[in-house]
């Protein structure tokens, strides 16, 4: 949390699907924009006749038929002689329509005539289409190389092919040349702004990218302090607080003075409902880099916790004055578990006083999960004299962001510089928000320090933080379609984004609610997150509209079973349990819910079906306990040997932080903390 609103940012990239999935589905959509052929010539005969047949048929997409009046095109070859041109595009044409029936191997054999292999110096002649489709037939066989080269071919001939483009660009990425692939997505983006596709390549490109460099780090976090906080970051990120704070404990155990480190730590601590201990981590971070606003953003809902609404807008004031762009950023995300539930229970009241002013309109704004537009006046920062000694501050440790503009202009007209100050101006232009300049900024750290830690770390953050942008040009592009929102809600929630999943699936349902993958996308948020009732509401819904949906059963089911509804859970999952979707989980929360209810040997019943399956031992412990309950001693014995087999080589919790974690618990419990745990 503390190096760069490393946690909490616009939008999770750190665990993007996989670049090939997302890219697979492009190319049989981009090969439909060259199907219309205009007819070229009269259509007095029969050629000609079959040519306009022919290229209508494709244009309805009946490529069957389309197939047929291109093949009596060559068949009139035999009584006439007929133009070139008009046979370049028949073989064009009659390539196309086999792609788009997955024919790949006769769209190949098709082009053969128009593109061999020995005569280069007729390839001057051959039409860009022709090389699309070529490359797009390789790219569907996997035969990536020789897509390649199709691809540059065609754009040789026709630069301005978008879908030639970003083909190349999935060919790349799908030979692992993932910087070659983002710079062709890129040049897209440039050449056709408003094209989604581009946006949404790119940012899947810069996601992988990211990915790769988080692994890098993972790889290398032991006895690394910045590698080690990447990783703990983004284990943040993606609301894993226990490991994060895992990770940070070990962290500060070797470098206690570590900029970000405490803040982070304090952010999980708090999340995880700790707010005596994260308020001490918030105030150590203070004392290590006094002008973190992420400390000082949660030490104010920690007060508004305790009601001490003067320190509230003392630190709201400060951020807000001090980093407002780093104010606005931190707005986008909900409040803290404790704070948000405090406010719902109307534990928390914004005194009259406080309410009236702009910093107690836009904070109960917040809290009410209303969109915050606007944020309390700014103060004017002097950017002159009173940077000048902060400008050198350790790395990672935070600026105001007057200070980091005069760190950003002394940097780039500086001549040269060392390693450690490319370092800073990476870290600067992250920190304003420029993130291809960062990017730039850390890749030339690195090239200069191939080891450098913190290069790395901005190199990471900066192409995260690009996908974020890519992404959100997406959603701009198209506000008004439901398949776009709830393709960025998949995104987001692959990452664990589960705020920003909502309010896109939330967005995609307003524009089509009588959607069933909408409200079973939004249940599934909501059940991920542990919010019962929405999520029996949204599976409901689902299940109104889609009454076969076995998912939207299930969950429902399991939303009941954690509420202990034990009736209710077993009506709906015994519906689905010979379900292979969900037939593992159906019948596992079947059991205990039959259980709970005296059902023992209902319950074996539905649990011997999954003992083939089972990998981890989960159901042979189950039967165990049931055969007890039932006094088959014997078949309870046999089946607790078979789970002590499949659990002997499970991973074990690090014991020694999770007794810290239990200690800061006991600190928090024998305090005197009114509203915190």
């Amino acid at each position: 949390m503390g190096i760069a609103l490393s946690h909490r940012k616009l939008v999770s990239k750190s665990s993007a699907p996989s670049l090939c999935a997302g890219l697979r589905s492009i190319p049989f959509l981009l090969a439909l924009t060259f199907l219309s052929y205009p007819s070229r010539v009269d259509s007095q005969t029969t050629y000609q006749e079959e040519l306009k047949l022919a290229n209508e048929a494709s244009n309805s997409k009946r490529f069957e038929e389309a197939i047929s009046h291109y093949r009596r095109v060559f068949e009139d070859t035999a009584s006439r002689a007929i133009p070139r041109s008009v046979l370049v595009e028949a073989q064009t044409g009659l390539a196309s329509a086999y792609f788009m029936l997955h024919r790949y191997r006769e769209s190949l054999d098709t082009l053969k005539p128009l593109i061999p292999s020995s005569e280069i110096a007729s390839r001057k002649q051959i039409p860009s289409e022709a090389w699309l489709v070529q490359g797009l037939d390789y790219l569907e066989l996997n035969q990536l190389a020789d897509a390649i080269y199709s691809f540059r071919q065609c754009l040789a001939r026709d630069p301005n092919s978008a879908n030639a483009r970003l083909a190349l660009g999935d060919a790349l990425a799908r030979s692992d040349r993932l910087e070659e692939a983002a710079k062709e997505y890129e040049d897209q983006t440039r050449r056709t702004p408003s094209l989604a596709d581009a946006w949404y390549k790119l940012g899947l490109a810069h996601s992988a990218l990211a990915d790769g460099l988080l692994g890098d780090s993972e790889r290398k976090s032991s006895g690394n302090v910045v590698a080690l906080q990447l990783v703990a970051e983004e284990l943040l990120n993606k609301g894993s607080n226990l490991l994060a704070a895992k990770s940070l404990f070990h962290l500060l155990h070797e470098a206690a003075s570590h900029a970000g480190a405490h803040a982070d730590l304090g952010h999980a601590l708090l999340e995880l409902g700790y707010a005596k201990s994260a308020e001490s981590q918030f105030h150590k971070e203070l004392a290590v880099d006094p002008n973190s606003p992420l400390a000082q953003f949660d030490l104010a809902q920690i007060a508004a916790l305790r009601g001490d609404w003067d320190e509230v807008s003392a630190e709201l004031g400060k951020v807000s004055g001090l980093y407002p762009r780093a104010f606005r950023l931190l707005l986008e995300f909900p409040p803290a578990g404790l704070l948000r539930q405090a406010w719902i229970e109307k534990k928390t009241q914004i005194p009259t006083t406080f309410a009236g002013s702009s910093s107690g309109e836009l904070w109960k704004a917040w809290l009410d999960g209303s969109e915050v537009t606007a944020a309390p006046a700014q103060k004017k920062t002097s950017a002159s004299g009173s940077c000048l000694g902060k400008i050198l501050s350790p790395p990672g440790a935070w600026l105001p962001e007057a200070c980091y503009e005069v760190l950003r202009v002394r940097l780039r007209t500086q001549k040269a510089l060392s390693a450690e100050e490319k370092a800073k101006l990476a870290e600067t232009e992250f920190r304003l928000g420029h993130y291809q300049a960062a990017l730039q900024a850390a890749s030339l750290t690195l090239q200069a320090d191939g080891d450098s830690d913190w290069g790395a770390y901005w190199l990471t953050k900066s192409q995260g933080a690009l996908a974020d942008e890519c992404f959100a040009r997406v959603a701009a592009l198209n506000p008004d379609s439901p398949r776009v929102h709830q393709m960025l809600a998949k995104q987001y929630a692959v990452g664990l984004e589960y705020a920003k999943a909502k309010a896109e699936y939330e967005a995609a349902i307003r524009l089509a609610p009588d959607l069933a993958d909408l409200h079973l996308g939004l249940g599934t948020m909501y059940w991920r997150t542990d919010d019962w009732p929405q999520a029996e509401k949204e599976f409901l819904k689902a299940l109104d509209l889609a009454p076969a949906s076995a998912m939207a059963r299930y969950r429902l089911g399991n939303t009941y079973v954690q509420e202990s509804r034990w009736d209710d859970a077993i009506e709906q999952l015994r519906r689905v349990a010979n379900d292979a979707s969900v037939s593992v989980s159906a019948r596992l929360d079947l059991a205990k819910a039959e259980s709970e209810l005296g059902q023992t040997r209902e319950a074996i019943r539905d649990l011997l079906p999954l003992v083939a399956q089972d990998s981890d031992g989960e159901v042979h412990f189950r039967l165990a306990a049931l055969y007890r309950k039932v006094g088959d001693g014997t078949r309870a014995q046999e089946a607790l040997e078979v789970f002590r087999k499949l659990r002997a080589a499970a991973l074990q919790a690090d014991k020694d932080e999770l007794d810290e974690l239990d200690r800061e618990q006991g600190a928090d419990r024998d305090r005197d903390a009114p509203n915190s745990d």
